[in-house]
């Protein structure tokens, strides 16, 4: 799907992205789940200053990989990577609001 944001703050700095995420059909490796790939776009400013984004994300299972590129008008762009990952039993609450984040084979579920 496609998810578009918007966030201006009171000094009127402006946030603004999209993200479009996709799940091959069928693609599921050796158990550990489907495969999620998210690419992103978004722009920022900070005063006249726009720093434009670029980034993707991958999810396998329970763990997570993020990269964000934030380039910038007067400084050397910032290269950003994240990995994280669930451990433990997942939580009732999100299971209750977004049953697909839940394992089909976890016993909350259902719930």
């Amino acid at each position: 799907g496609l998810a578009l944001a918007l966030d201006v703050e009171g000094d009127g700095t402006v946030h603004a992205g999209g993200e479009w995420r996709v799940s091959p059909t069928g693609f599921d490796v050796e158990g550990l789940g489907v495969l999620e790939l998210a690419v992103r776009l978004g722009v920022s400013t900070a005063g006249a200053i726009w720093m434009p984004s670029v980034g993707f994300g991958l999810r396998l299972g329970d763990v997570q990989l993020d990269y964000a590129f934030v380039m910038h008008a007067e400084l050397a762009g910032v290269h950003r990577l994240e990995v994280s990952a669930v451990f433990g039993p997942p939580n009732p609450l999100l299971c209750a609001l977004a049953p697909e984040a839940c394992p089909p084979d976890d016993p909350l579920a259902g719930d």
